[in-house]
């Protein structure tokens, strides 16, 4: 039996500490942090979706930032493990997972129940740490389960019998109590079948209004509170009562489509009044707290689960005894979602769900992981067996540590009598501790302690220490290191002070094979670093060592040396991410040329014989361009012009982060654009997946945290994630930024103007984050708040000071347009519907000093678009599809380049630039539009981005030709794999 830890993430630059635990086939992750997907895409090594199993040291965006690419690029079922919180954290996701039929299983950690969890291949005992200014419970009964380090059982375990602050000792010690815990598998035993897909109207699908019915969105099925509603009625009766009720309202306003009472009554639950009576009647003596009925009685005997069911996806969660209700407290919860659920027809459903967990209250809990890998049997002893009259089945019992009845010497024989002492397995130690908050609980646990060298010493393994540097390098944690064996223990850290190096080796040789093209638009990126030497009081310390990128742990209890051993084969610190382009001739090659394949994974060149058909010369003919070009245009481009040449090259800068379509790719990642207004501030449009790690990887640690200080306004186009996802990320970042920059509250203000289920979803995932309920401490009441629909309930979050708006009230509100003109110079803001899907929207920007930027988000053409960006001198627009590939682009709702030059060319505007381009298409020559000689026009103002353009105003009109001698692949561009938005 041999295991590994692969280091998915080391902590460093723009990563979050991530670790793979792998036994056989089997894969186990450890938090979903920034960047783990993207930097395993196209290598041979193990990648985050190929894990069932995830693991959650805490809520954060540190640990969770690329849930959502590993939900879509995962093909099964899910179960996940975390602190409490865990179920209403991904509950905020609910609007993100439809279409992926997934079950979750969840399994929240918590100290009122003791279990370890098990799939024969890894046992995995959660160990909860508290806050030190938590005071729901000290610090020493902070494990929620323990296990015996000196037995080889996994029934067992140790734990502090008291709260005592006494020394960690083995398990034989006296005043070590012994205990069986619960063994629970990681995706449960109790069946809930398969995800249908409904499509009657017994399901409560109806279109209503618009062409989408918001049912699709909202309504949940099954038993949600658990096992039961604490009453004879199912969750999803309820739900159907409660839709009923909606319809009625909407005939009323003549907002459905329903037009007779017959079509309505379809929809009409038969115990309807009695439902009625249930959720509204208070003097309804069957449904008040009686002693005779048992409404405030517990049904303990067998494991509740909870279970909240839509049409596209299932949670699951394990109840444990502090979340278990009575059915009165169910009856409550239900008559409190139904007050949400009707006060609203369209997000008064969606608001509901938040209130179908039974526990409301945020948890400060971070989770520890001891793994333990299962035990080597010792060897069969066929002569001792023989002695003992032992034949058959009897034999293959002892094996698996059974005892049997020996009719020969007339007693039982034990397992130890025939077989010699087992192996004990490795354990594998995964220790998080993000904040000092934690630092005492987590050097003082006696559950962890216990396999130091002053406890007990027969386990061996590998500690990986999770741990800001600050924290690692004080003197209290650098002597709590100390305590384990040399001999026995490998520590890794994993942190900000590893090695930071480009992960991503052909993205990182297009930008420097374009920066020796184009210099002034493709800048080179932020330099890599070497590791920060360790604190010098375990630098000694053989056993202790920085973690570094695909390096990995080898766990072999077989091993002579009795110690884990560390393989770097794998780690890339010192690629070559060296590339130069091979550039045009001054006259027709008829050689081959040089020239890179950006559909390999491989970081070599393949060599293409190219003939270039012959050019006309590309002097412009002021004839021929004055005879297409109107005079208004003509006066048009001149003002441009002028005004170009008049402004600062401290007046506005656009940064491409993100060029890609759907998913991240190798070579481009998804779509994140920002507009730097320099003194004034910056603006982003769209978040896409990376936006961060884009941003680190440009301009390195301390600028990007001065670029998002002074962060004032996002817009996001539409709710699929290649367009937002990363935007909690970029919150958290610029939070801890202003922080460190100690910049008061009322200069942090951030507007967002996104549709509507944005706020919901942010606020959502903000309640349910570990470190900021015991950070959120900020007293200031300047809120100035109060109309942009946060959805939050009355919940004060670290970031009240985001204010979004969404499209239907954002012109309604002066506030938005005060704050744009006094903080960025932004005179006027405009939001027009687009042609694609979720409510998407195209924007245009006019700042004071005339410039006048538009951008059309993810479309289809869109006159409404043109419209809006008559005149601007900028329209960053997408172009998703090639020409050929109108078909595609219909149906999916997206433009060819051909529909993206027409928008550009009829919205009459100095000058346009293409970007989101479909990850189908990863070579250069299929990044680019093909330009029609005969039209100096298009030749002159269309521009084409790959990540990490960088555009001054200054310099707009050299982008065009910027890389006229860029000699590129000419061969067939071979389609790569297709995602779902």
């Amino acid at each position: 039996m041999k295991a590994s830890i692969k280091i998915m993430s080391t902590g460093s630059g723009h990563t979050d500490s991530s670790v793979m635990i792998t036994n056989g086939n089997q894969k186990y992750c450890f938090n979903m942090g920034n960047g783990i997907h993207r930097q395993s895409l196209g290598s041979n090594h193990s990648k985050p979706a190929d894990s069932d199993i995830l693991f959650l040291t805490h809520l954060d965006p540190s640990t969770e930032t690329d849930f959502l690419n590993y939900v879509l690029r995962n093909k099964g079922d899910l179960s996940i493990i975390g602190p409490n919180g865990l179920t209403s954290n991904l509950m905020s996701y609910r609007y993100f997972l439809s279409k992926r039929y997934k079950t979750f299983y969840i399994t929240e950690c918590s100290d009122d129940e003791s279990f370890h969890l098990s799939d024969g291949h890894l046992s995995v005992y959660p160990v909860v740490i508290k806050s030190s200014i938590d005071n729901s419970s000290s610090c020493s009964s902070s494990c929620s389960s323990s296990c015996s380090s000196s037995s080889s059982s996994s029934s067992s375990f140790s734990s502090s019998s008291s709260s005592s602050s006494s020394s960690s000792s083995s398990s034989s010690s006296p005043n070590v109590a012994t205990k069986t815990v619960e063994s629970l598998p990681f995706t449960f035993n109790k069946s809930f079948g398969a995800i249908e897909r409904p499509t009657n109207n017994n399901s409560m699908k109806v279109a209503i209004g618009s062409s989408k019915s918001f049912y699709d969105w909202t309504i949940l099925r099954g038993g949600i509170i658990h096992s039961s509603t604490g009453s004879e009625f199912t969750m999803g009766e309820i739900e159907q009562y409660a839709s009923y009720r909606l319809l009625k309202e909407d005939i009323k306003a003549g907002t459905t489509k329903i037009s007779s009472k017959d079509e309505l009554l379809q929809f009409k639950p038969k115990n309807s009044k009695l439902i009625k009576k249930f959720l509204f009647d208070n003097s309804d003596s069957n449904y008040c707290l009686d002693e005779n009925n048992n409404n405030n009685k517990l049904i303990t005997t067998e494991r509740e689960f909870w279970c909240m069911e839509s049409r596209h996806f299932r949670l699951i969660t394990r109840l444990t005894k502090s979340l278990r209700l009575t059915n009165k407290e169910k009856r409550d919860m239900i008559r409190k979602r139904m007050n949400i659920y009707l006060k609203d027809p369209i997000y008064g459903p969606i608001n509901s769900h938040n209130v179908t967990f039974p526990k409301s209250q945020r948890s400060s809990d971070v989770i520890c992981y001891i793994c333990h890998l299962p035990d080597i049997i010792g060897k069969f002893s066929i002569e001792k067996a023989n002695e003992l009259g032992i034949v058959g089945i009897g034999r293959s019992k002892l094996c698996k540590g059974e005892s049997v009845f020996s009719e020969k010497v007339g007693r039982i024989v034990t397992p130890q009598e025939v077989l010699s002492p087992s192996t004990i397995g490795p354990a594998m130690i995964i220790i998080a501790c993000p904040s000092i908050d934690y630092l005492n609980s987590v050097i003082n646990n006696q559950q962890i302690l216990s396999y130091s060298g002053n406890g007990n010493p027969i386990r061996s393994g590998c500690i990986v220490h999770m741990v800001p540097e600050e924290i690692f390098s004080s003197k209290e944690y650098c002597q709590f290191v100390m305590k384990f064996s040399n001999e026995k223990w490998q520590h890794i850290i994993l942190n900000k002070s590893c090695a930071y190096h480009e992960l991503i080796q052909l993205s990182a040789q297009l930008v420097n094979g374009l920066n020796k093209v184009s210099p002034m638009f493709y800048p080179k990126l932020y330099p890599p670093s070497n590791s920060l030497p360790l604190p010098e009081t375990i630098s000694s310390m053989p056993n202790v060592q920085r973690g570094r990128f695909h390096q990995t742990i080898i766990m072999n209890p077989l091993s002579p040396l009795g110690h884990p051993l560390i393989d770097n084969s794998a780690c890339i610190e010192n690629q070559d991410n060296d590339f130069t382009f091979e550039m045009k001739s001054p006259s027709p090659p008829s050689s081959p040329l040089k020239s890179i394949d950006l559909n390999s994974t491989t970081t070599t060149t393949t060599i293409t014989t190219t003939t270039s058909p012959s050019q006309p010369s590309k002097l412009i003919n002021n004839n021929k361009r004055k005879s297409l070009i109107s005079s208004s245009r003509n006066e048009f481009i001149k003002s441009q012009n002028k005004l170009i040449e008049s402004l600062s090259d401290r007046e506005l800068e656009i940064v491409f982060l993100g060029t890609g379509c759907s998913q991240t790719s190798l070579f481009r990642s998804e779509t994140c654009i920002l507009l730097n207004l320099f003194d004034k501030g910056s603006i982003l449009f769209d978040t896409g997946g990376g936006a961060y790690s884009q941003l680190f990887r440009k301009y390195g640690d301390q600028k990007t945290k001065e670029i998002l200080s002074t962060l004032k306004f996002i817009f996001i186009s539409h709710l699929h994630a290649d367009h937002h996802q990363d935007l909690q990320k970029l919150l958290h970042v610029r939070h801890l930024a202003m922080d460190e920059f100690y910049i008061p509250f009322e200069k942090r203000s951030l507007v967002i103007l996104s549709p509507p289920g944005a706020n919901l979803y942010i606020r959502d995932l903000e309640k349910s984050f570990t470190l900021y309920n015991n950070n959120n401490n900020n007293n200031n009441n300047n809120n100035n708040n109060k109309n942009n629909n946060n959805g939050n309930n009355g919940f004060k979050g670290i970031w009240k000071y985001v204010q979004f708006f969404n499209f239907s009230n954002y012109q309604q509100d002066s506030i938005f347009s005060q704050f744009l003109k006094k903080e960025l110079g932004i005179v006027k803001c405009i939001a027009v519907s687009v042609i694609h899907s979720f409510g998407a929207h195209g924007i245009m920007i006019e700042s004071e000093n005339g410039w006048k930027v538009s951008y059309s988000g993810d479309t289809s053409y869109c006159s409404e678009f043109v419209e809006l960006a008559d005149n601007s001198t900028i329209v960053i627009h997408e172009a998703t599809f090639h020409d050929c590939q109108q078909d595609k682009a219909n149906q999916k709702r997206h433009c060819t380049f051909k529909d993206a030059i027409k928008a550009f060319n009829q919205s009459n505007s100095h000058s346009t630039i293409l970007t989101h381009f479909s990850q189908r298409y990863p070579n250069v020559k299929a990044s680019l539009p093909v330009k029609d000689d005969d039209d100096e026009d298009f030749n002159q103002n269309v521009s084409y981005a790959f990540d990490f353009l960088t555009v001054n105003i200054k310099n707009l009109n050299l982008l065009p030709n910027a890389l006229n001698n860029l000699k590129i692949n000419e061969a067939e561009n071979e389609e790569v794999e297709d995602f779902d938005e």
